[in-house]
């Protein structure tokens, strides 16, 4: 073989893993889009089973665990709202 060839050999050798490498990147890319497609799609329905338990819906005993912990960050959140007001006014 000569010294063309391997040069030629070793490039397209080269040009197939940077196809590869772009590929994998590409993949990876399109991966880190659709998960965070899917935390929003899973915030949206915890939006809205929040909401449900807001208005008396029932769940079930962990569904109904998470609601009331969010139910005390929510009352942690007005306190500290009413504290920085009262903060601001004093």
């Amino acid at each position: 073989m000569s010294w063309l060839d391997r040069v030629k050999q070793t490039m397209e050798k080269a040009a197939g893993e940077a196809e590869e490498v772009a590929a994998v990147g590409k993949l990876k890319m399109e991966i880190r889009n659709l998960s965070g497609k899917m935390r929003d799609a899973l915030t949206t329905i915890g939006a809205k089973v929040y909401d449900l338990h807001e208005s008396g819906k029932s769940f079930s005993a962990d569904i109904d665990a998470l609601c009331k912990a969010a139910d005390r960050l929510a009352a942690e959140i007005k306190a500290k709202e009413a504290e920085a007001t009262k903060l601001k006014m004093g």
